[in-house]
């Protein structure tokens, strides 16, 4: 869920063209989790990259293999007995701009931080095992990647010579904000503080939240637009009943094969691939709201098609042809190579085996009727890792993640939780203050991960003053 780096969905809109060109992810992926990385500060100085000889399995000692984890290092900023601040990357490459600028940098020349970033494990150039197969993915875990940060810390802290008063301040958006807070809980010792941006802590396999926080920001852009796109969905379920409905859908959407009736996956795969334009935009509006205005106005204008359901196929991302096959899915994540698609298959393996994170359509709540429900995903999770990933499986991995780390309610303290208030992965995060010493700010209008970019004079009041509080705390912390 790193908010920065990596794959990005991606989708580049001009108004009244006649579709909507788009960069997508390969089918059914349902990660939504990654920005384009900061713009460098001019004073940001040098990068150095590097690498760390880690433990395969942290927690069994018969395991002795070890394996190499990147790290970047800008140690520009930094004043004698200063802090170190730590970026924690996520499930994308990790990309050295977040220790160049965003709002982590600025605080290090604020408080003279040396500054690291530290390359999750599977993620990026960061291989600890030959292949990703279904095996070798069981040391992707987060207690894991959680005791790589702590001796990450307690490597750096002998490399720089950093002194026993050395204050560590980790930083993380999204599931890696999650790491940012459950680094602290974990290991107070090491981790002095925490700014968690984004960080849906709560883990729950039946995500309904999502497409309902996804449809009252288009309601709230466009009522019409959310009446639009309530009316096409259905109008695309009505046709789903015959087969002179599918052979419809088939030509509308410019399907790569005629859509097979008795194919459920391939059915939910073309819902779920649409309804992920509309939370592609909503995840990464601007505070002006332009993003979900402009796919808005594509929705409800007539001069794209005569019905909802017209406009609603003009988004489709088509290139060729548009491929929603689930045995497509299945090929392309199922291969276990470095060199095919390892950031997804790596992530759906993080939710199928701890997070769930499912962003379904089983509430009546919300735009896309029933276009996929939970058994979509569950289904991936089988498919691609083994028929024990069942539901029972997905369910109990789920709870035992929240009953680790405290779900929202982590017993934390100097870490605080920074949301926006239009993001749809907010509803599982910390949303009130847990103590004075665990604070929540709530970002009013924004989405995901926005407070980590640098501080602008333009910035809204809002975005001011999350900022100004985030400095404050860490100022209390470091005092």
């Amino acid at each position: 869920m790193l908010c920065g780096g990596g794959v990005r969905f991606l989708v580049l809109t001009t108004v009244l063209s006649s579709t909507v060109s788009a960069v997508r992810r390969p089918p059914g992926l349902f990660r939504r989790w990654d920005l384009p990385p900061p713009i460098a500060r001019r004073d940001a100085g040098n990068v150095t990259t590097d690498w760390l000889e880690q433990k395969l399995d942290h927690y069994n000692p018969t395991i002795t293999t070890t394996w190499q984890q990147r790290y970047f290092v800008n140690t520009n900023f930094y004043k004698d007995s200063g802090p170190a601040f730590l970026f924690i990357s996520g499930e994308s490459s990790a990309s050295e701009a977040w220790v160049r600028g965003g709002h982590m940098m600025d605080l290090a020349a604020k408080f003279g931080a040396m500054a690291f970033e530290l390359e999750h494990r599977f993620y990026g150039d960061s291989h600890p095992t030959e292949s990703l197969s279904s095996a070798n993915l069981h040391y992707l875990r987060t207690d894991n990647a959680l005791a790589d940060v702590a001796y990450f810390i307690e490597t750096m802290n002998t490399k720089y010579a950093l002194n026993d008063a050395t204050k560590w301040i980790v930083f993380g958006g999204s599931y890696a904000g999650n790491l940012a807070a459950w680094a602290r809980l974990k290991f107070p010792h090491l981790v002095h503080g925490a700014v968690s941006s984004s960080a849906p802590v709560f883990a729950e396999t039946d995500f309904t939240g999502y497409y309902e926080v996804v449809g009252s920001v288009l309601n709230a852009s466009s009522p019409q637009c959310y009446q639009d796109v309530k009316n096409a969905t259905q109008e695309l379920q009505n046709l789903l009943n015959s087969e002179e409905g599918a052979q419809e859908v088939t030509k509308l959407f410019n399907l790569c094969q005629p859509l097979d009736l008795n194919a459920k996956n391939d059915i939910y795969n073309l819902q779920n691939t649409m309804a992920e334009i509309f939370a592609g935009f909503v995840q990464y509006n601007s505070y002006s709201g332009s993003e979900v205005q402009a796919v808005c106005n594509q929705v409800t204008d007539p001069r794209y098609g005569g019905t909802p359901l017209k406009r609603y196929s003009s988004l489709a991302p088509h290139f060729n042809c548009l491929d929603v096959r689930f045995s497509s899915l299945v090929q392309n994540y199922g291969n276990d190579s470095w060199d095919a698609n390892p950031t997804y298959r790596a992530w759906i393996y993080q939710t199928c085996s701890e997070y769930g994170y499912y962003q379904t359509t089983d509430s009546p709540n919300q735009p896309f009727s029933k276009g996929f429900p939970l058994e979509f995903f569950i289904d991936q999770c089988a498919a691609l890792y083994g028929k024990e990933f069942n539901k029972d499986l997905v369910d109990s991995a789920v709870q035992r993640t929240n009953l680790l780390y405290g779900g929202r309610n982590p017993q934390v303290t100097n870490v605080v939780f920074v949301n926006g208030g239009s993001d749809p992965w907010h509803v599982l995060g910390v949303l009130e203050d847990l103590s004075p010493s665990a604070q929540a700010v709530v970002i009013d209008g924004f989405s995901h991960c926005g407070d980590m970019y640098t501080s602008k004079n333009s910035d809204p009041p809002q975005m001011k003053a999350a900022h100004a509080k985030i400095a404050a705390l860490i100022q209390q912390w470091l005092d």
